[in-house]
């Protein structure tokens, strides 16, 4: 089916297991400039636009988790 429609579902069951071991979220162009130059004030790096989304979607779990476990961020070149 992925394969043809270029899409596919997921049971509720499955869907239900993966948010427990994955969380999304999004960031807008706004929060991506505004980390990028957050991260250069702080730190004198400058972080590509895809690391940004990245850095920002980490900063928004870990505000909303209590766990203070490393976070493993992936971004892509499409939404």
């Amino acid at each position: 089916a992925l394969r043809r429609d270029k899409r596919f579902a997921l049971s509720p069951g499955a869907h239900a297991a993966l948010k427990k071991e994955f969380s999304a979220y999004t960031v807008n162009d706004a929060e991506t400039t505004g980390t990028i130059a957050r991260i250069y004030a702080e730190t004198g790096e400058i972080l590509d636009p895809h690391t940004a989304v990245g850095a920002a979607a980490a900063e928004h779990y870990l505000a909303q988790s209590e766990t203070r476990e490393p976070v493993v961020t992936l971004s892509t070149a499409h939404p």
